[in-house]
């Protein structure tokens, strides 16, 4: 539900894409964020994404979602919960033997009459084992889980009661995992629909940023195989979608995943890494015609009184940690602002063009 012309908006919220053990990557920013102060009042997400937007909204501390993640992943009896797997799977740590897994059935699924390659209780017990909690009720800051509702192409929307059972369906990655009925619907991956979750929390917020680690690198397509041609042209609409999606956002923050496909769990702590540093600096527009921009830290800000329209303006504070100037308007060491000429405002609708500089003694 968004928020009425009268009601006042939450001041930032961030949406979490989907990306299997690209949700590394989530981790990374979201601990990066923390370090800076910034504190987030919103968080939603879709697939792995919508994991770790709980565990946060839960939390609000990304440090112990790694280590919550770390012991997960050096678990070895996860994959063995489901009876008809091979005792192949049940020596090897969870990341490699789900990897494993997923390499030595996916191709034949598309042969069988089957509607998954693993049984959906494991995603739960999974869920269950990061997430103490079991309602939306629980949460410290408001999530919005988005699943997909494949007999309609709609995105169904959760913020309230249940939560596992969302993050479930969310998370339901189709044919991989069973989608779940009820009644009339048939839910799965909130990803197939809406790739990064920015609609349902752009009308919620003043600021909203968006984290998208579903990149895929395309190398050479090779031709001659039916599944490289079916998962390129699923990659390619999905980027399209995603990028249409993002536009919506204030801000993107893309960490590095190019290499990296969703099922490679065993690469999580450089994906940890390739958030973090996506978070540290950040390429922003700038003006093309301005000759220095100053780049700043965020520090702080505050939400300023609406004007009687509804609308909240935010103050921003930063602390400059970098200047860059265009050389060709330096001078002796010096800005020489005669050399491009600002405008200045002098007040009401009054502005100036600075041509000549001088210097007062006393």
């Amino acid at each position: 539900m968004s928020k009425g012309k009268n009601e006042k908006k939450l001041p930032l919220g961030i949406a979490l894409g989907g990306g299997g053990a690209r949700g590394a990557a989530h981790i990374g920013v979201l601990q990066k964020i923390r370090e800076a102060g910034i504190k987030v009042d919103l968080v939603s997400g879709v697939s792995a994404g919508s994991v770790i937007a709980a565990m946060y909204a839960f939390s609000e501390d990304p440090f112990w979602i790694e280590d919550s993640f770390r012991k997960l992943w050096s678990r070895s009896d996860f994959i063995s919960k489901n009876k008809k797997a091979s005792k192949k799977y049940k020596s090897t740590p969870f990341a490699k033997s789900f990897k494993k897994k997923i390499l030595d059935h996916y191709t034949a699924i598309h042969n069988l009459h089957k509607n998954s390659v693993v049984d959906t209780s494991e995603l739960e017990e999974a869920i269950k084992t990061l997430l103490p909690i079991s309602n939306f009720s629980e949460l410290k800051i408001p999530l919005k889980v988005v699943a997909t509702n494949l007999n309609t192409g709609e995105d169904v929307v959760y913020d309230k009661g249940d939560l596992v059972g969302p993050l479930v369906q969310s998370c339901s990655i189709p044919g991989i995992f069973s989608p779940i009925i009820e009644k009339n619907k048939v839910l799965s991956d909130g990803g197939v629909g809406m790739p990064v979750p920015i609609t349902v929390i752009k009308n919620e917020c003043n600021f909203t940023i968006v984290i998208d680690i579903g990149q895929y690198k395309l190398n050479d397509l090779d031709s001659s195989n039916a599944k490289s041609i079916t998962k390129r042209a699923n990659i390619i609409t999905s980027n399209r979608l995603k990028s249409l999606l993002s536009l919506q956002a204030d801000f993107i923050i893309k960490p590095d995943t190019l290499g990296k496909e969703w099922s490679d769990f065993d690469a999580c702590e450089d994906l940890l890494i390739q958030g973090k540093k996506s978070a540290e600096k950040i390429s922003v527009p700038l003006v093309a015609g301005a000759p220095a921009h100053l780049e700043c830290k965020y520090y702080d800000h505050i939400t300023l009184p609406n004007n009687g329209s509804g609308q909240h303006s935010v103050m921003v504070m930063g602390t400059i940690v970098g200047i860059h100037i265009n050389d060709a308007v330096i001078k002796d060491g010096r800005i020489d602002v005669s050399m491009y000429q600002p405008v200045a405002r002098l007040g009401y609708k009054d502005y100036a063009s600075i041509h000549d500089v001088f210097e007062m003694t006393p």
